[in-house]
């Protein structure tokens, strides 16, 4: 339709004009439904500083977690009739895909904050700021010889995506697009620039530095996916594609995508066997996702940021770790999380648990703080269904189009601005509304009143 185009396009002239790099990779994406305000850009001034965390483990593991960009469920896959992610999966056999992981966002910047503490990100900045992080907790653990592991974040995206200017802090050797290309990039180097690629040859070198003997905690962040795509012209088995945005040029636009996801996952498996590699008697766990997914024309919209529709917000999601890297009881609780709804939340906890530092006292406080549960521990079966909020909208983020809502058990109560009230959606299957009487929407309709105070177009949430 020439009205939603039209707005594209608009999108993409304020875009430009406004300089958004400065910000974050989202407010580059054409958001399709309405122009951008400026993001606010208060930040974090304090660090987080842990006591020396004892790890429970008899070997302390060597962690890498790759952290992808914009790919949605339902475009990854390693067989059927269009696999993207063959490359990844071949060395990592034996993992425990997680195929009913979502995200909590539809931006970069709230959901890498809510990856990092665990925590949804409808609350105090402030309050989640001063959370510890992933990072903070990484760089805080010690083996039983007292030894730390070496933090390395290294990410073809730049450093302003995170909202904590003091992150640095707690790794080790940090890596962004600023420091392999000494600047930032715009959108149109997407395409051209093999950033995936540069970044995975700098985690090579990185590793290379480490010590053998020292234990590796790893994050690497992708970019590669991320609108317009980068496509490898070698690897491209999905044709003719296009990275033009155009209603009626949705099929190409769409293979360009597929694309260059198996552009990535070549860089995925490569990096894997590099971490692999390094101290290969170590025990290893290797931990994938995506921060949020894409859309192609569902619900009107284009690429990601203007609501929380499965299509951006339903990841993929998966584990893999080495033979005795966790306990029997552990990889059956992870086996059974297989098919479990579970969301970013759940990450940290699994962390923590992975490091051995779940049942730590020093992280009791924070540990409570968690919104999420460990996929290394059954969930038992009378255990009441975790309910998430999910927001595209923060203070120090304002959305392009308000939407926010909550997630639990196969079920999600989202509005957006022009929504006169809650929608409930059920989420086992195809995304549909959910009968009149499902009891889990009732539930969310009241934690809604404690959590939100109004709906997005304004009115009173009672």
């Amino acid at each position: 339709p020439a009205a939603p185009l039209a707005l594209v396009l608009a999108a993409l002239a304020v875009v430009g004009a406004a300089g958004p790099r400065h910000a974050t990779p989202e407010i580059t994406a054409a958001h399709a439904t309405t122009a951008l305000r400026a993001p606010a850009r208060g930040r974090s001034t304090s660090a987080v500083s842990l006591p020396p965390l004892l790890s429970t483990r008899t070997e302390l593991p060597d962690v890498l977690f790759v952290l992808s960009e914009s790919i949605r469920a339902a475009d990854y896959s390693a067989s059927g009739a269009r696999p993207t992610a063959r490359a990844a999966a071949a060395v990592t056999a034996g993992r425990v895909d997680l195929t009913e992981m979502r995200a909590v966002s539809s931006y970069t910047a709230v959901s890498v904050s809510a990856l990092l503490t665990g925590r949804s990100q409808e609350g105090s900045r402030d309050e989640i700021l001063r959370a510890p992080n992933l990072f903070d907790v990484a760089h805080a653990t010690r083996d039983a010889a007292g030894s730390a592991p070496v933090v390395l974040y290294v990410s073809a995206q730049s450093e302003t995506v995170f909202e904590a200017k003091d992150v640095r802090a707690s790794i080790d050797r940090f890596v962004t697009v600023e420091t392999i290309l000494g600047r930032d990039v715009d959108d149109a180097e997407y395409v051209t620039v093999p950033l995936d690629r540069l970044v995975t040859e700098r985690l090579e070198t990185e590793l290379a530095a480490v010590d053998r003997g020292a234990a590796v905690f790893a994050v690497l962040h992708l970019a590669g996916t991320h609108a317009p795509y980068f496509v490898d012209e070698a690897n491209a088995p999905y044709a003719p594609y296009s990275h033009v945005v155009t209603w009626s040029g949705m099929p190409e636009l769409h293979r360009a995508y597929e694309d260059a996801i198996v552009a990535q996952d070549v860089v995925v498996a490569r990096a894997i066997r590099a971490f692999l590699a390094h101290h290969p008697s170590r025990p290893k766990v290797v931990l994938f996702t995506s921060d949020h997914g894409e859309a192609f024309g569902e619900h009107g919209a284009i690429h990601h940021g203007q609501n929380l529709f499965d299509e951006q917000i339903h990841v993929p999601a998966w584990v893999w770790a080495s033979p005795g890297a966790l306990s029997p009881t552990e990889e059956a609780a992870l086996a059974e999380s297989r098919a479990r709804f579970v969301t970013h939340l759940d990450l940290l906890p699994t962390l923590l648990d992975v490091l051995g530092l779940a049942d730590n006292t020093a992280l009791r406080d924070a540990r409570a703080e968690l919104d999420g549960r460990s996929l290394l521990r059954r969930v038992p079966p009378d255990a009441p269904p975790l309910v998430v909020p999910i927001t595209n909208c923060t203070g120090m983020f304002p959305c392009p189009l308000d939407t926010w809502g909550l997630l639990a058990d196969r079920r999600k109560l989202v509005a957006q601005r022009g929504d006169g009230d809650w929608q409930c959606f059920a989420l086992d299957g195809p995304e549909r509304h959910a009968p009149a009487d499902d009891r889990t929407c009732a539930t969310m309709r009241e934690r809604s009143r404690t959590t939100y105070a109004s709906l997005p177009n304004g009115r009173a949430n009672r």
